[in-house]
């Protein structure tokens, strides 16, 4: 069986495609390049995070749970409140941004790994 051989554009753009957004700039040490990526997605995935237990905190502190019924009220119940109380059009725009994010990186990750392979190339 013959082994393929990935050239650095195919690795470094399959690395911030299956692993992370910067994982492939990393691969290709354009670290400048790899952290930025890295901290934008972080900081959506956080926006979206504290949404959602901002949310969940709002519930907990609400009527809802301040009856006599508050010890009935199980997990189940608590996430389904919580996900008809999110703000739908935040949570997609803070998905929309992570995937372009992801797109973007991963083009890029192809196109330096590109420019890198003809630089050592001439």
């Amino acid at each position: 069986m013959e082994k393929v051989n990935y050239n650095p554009a195919v690795k470094a753009a399959l690395l911030s495609g299956l692993l992370f957004p910067g994982a492939g700039q990393i691969f290709l040490k354009k670290y400048y390049r790899g952290a930025i990526f890295i901290i934008w997605s972080l900081a959506f995935v956080f926006l979206l995070i504290s949404h959602v237990v901002f949310t969940g905190k709002d519930i907990l502190n609400s009527s809802l749970l301040s009856d006599t019924s508050s010890a009935k009220y199980n997990f189940l119940l608590l996430t389904a409140e919580i996900i008809k109380s999110l703000d739908l059009n935040y949570v997609v725009l803070i998905f929309l941004m992570i995937f372009i994010l992801w797109i973007i990186s991963i083009i890029d990750a192809y196109f330096s790994g590109k420019k890198d392979s003809l630089i050592r190339h001439v």
